[in-house]
């Protein structure tokens, strides 16, 4: 009976599917980043409407970000929760820069690839980037959701074992004897 209560592995399966390819998602997108850091677009030279500084800088900082996360989910297999959390926080600060790009600047395409993004229709390239977020939010988010149910069922498995119920669970959690 144990055994079913054991925590999602992440090493194996879906899960560790599921960061393999984010890491692969990240590690391309921070390379399409250094390839248009490189290049001569005018909007290379131009402030980020958020960050105030140029887009070159922002995409190389992004870029960095993104591949030593991509090589951090590839290497780091025994961590997998760190590995969930980080995915969820880099996925909520890709959301919030493009919730707010679309405030400031409504209608306009996000400078996130920068002339990468050429290669798509503006549109394309923000859809495939919304889908890619929604994706590292949305999976670490059910992972890690697996996760905490699969604690608080184990948790609950073992008061039962140990006969703690009501009133005495209560006083057992407060390292009285039950």
């Amino acid at each position: 009976m144990m055994n079913s209560l054991r925590m999602p592995d992440l090493r194996g399966g879906t899960g560790r599917f599921f960061l393999s390819s984010v890491a692969i998602l990240l590690f391309v997108t921070g390379l399409l980043k250094v390839f248009s850091a490189g290049g001569t677009a005018r909007i290379l030279d131009q402030p980020d409407p958020l960050l105030l500084l140029n887009v070159r800088n922002v995409l190389l900082g992004s870029a960095l970000v993104e591949i030593a996360v991509a090589v951090y989910l590839l290497v780091a297999t025994n961590n997998a929760l760190r590995s969930l959390f980080l995915v969820l926080w880099l996925g909520v600060s890709f959301l919030l820069y493009h919730l707010l790009l679309l405030i400031i600047h409504p209608g306009k395409p996000c400078p996130c690839l920068g002339s990468a993004a050429q290669l798509l229709s503006p549109a394309a390239a923000t859809w495939i980037l919304r889908f890619i977020i929604a994706y590292m939010i949305i999976g670490s988010g059910l992972f890690l959701f697996a996760r905490l149910r699969m604690r608080v069922a184990s948790a609950d498995f073992r008061d039962d074992q140990l006969g703690l119920t009501g009133e005495r669970k209560v006083v057992a959690l407060e390292g009285e004897e039950a």
